[in-house]
């Protein structure tokens, strides 16, 4: 009895297919003519939405990459690039290339190009440090002296066997 079901229902769902897709075609013949009633129109409508859902739910991005991009997505555009390492290669590629300009041109100019490059190295030397101090001051009195009270509390523990000898 189960399987003589299965076997109607099956029979059935194909002839509702067969016959809702027959009446699709008449409907857009009538479109195409001009003649279309409100419900040959609706069928249309609701066709159209269905493929459009289709097409939406086949471009939406995979499991992983949804995944990545809530992972990712309160990320600025400087750290998704390599963050500061990333600027750092970035100018470093930049600094490269001007050093090997720089010594094509004392080469022409007839000067040695290790004394160039020696000079050019101190001048970015001198760049980064001022560029260190401005970036992380020393600080006001009571900074220096926080720092203080920690150096002076890391000296204390020196080993495990301090709180022994009273050390």
């Amino acid at each position: 009895m189960l399987l003589h079901n299965r076997k109607r229902r099956k029979e059935w769902l194909a002839e509702k297919q067969a016959e809702s897709a027959r009446e699709l075609v008449i409907a857009r013949r009538a479109e195409v003519e001009g003649r279309a009633t409100e419900d040959q129109m609706l069928l249309i409508n609701r066709e159209r939405a269905a493929a459009e859902a289709e097409e939406t739910k086949k471009n939406r991005p995979g499991m992983f990459s949804r995944a990545s991009n809530y992972l990712f997505s309160g990320l600025s555009k400087e750290e998704q690039k390599g963050g500061r390492l990333g600027a750092a290669a970035v100018e470093a590629r930049a600094t490269a290339s001007e050093l090997k300009s720089d010594a094509e041109a004392a080469f022409e100019e007839g000067k040695s190009t290790l004394q160039t490059i020696g000079d050019k190295i101190d001048g970015r030397q001198r760049q980064s440090e001022s560029a260190l101090v401005a970036i992380n001051p020393s600080g006001g009195p009571l900074d220096r002296q926080a720092d203080q009270a920690i150096n002076a509390a890391t000296k204390a523990a020196r080993s495990w066997t301090s709180w022994i000898t009273g050390r």
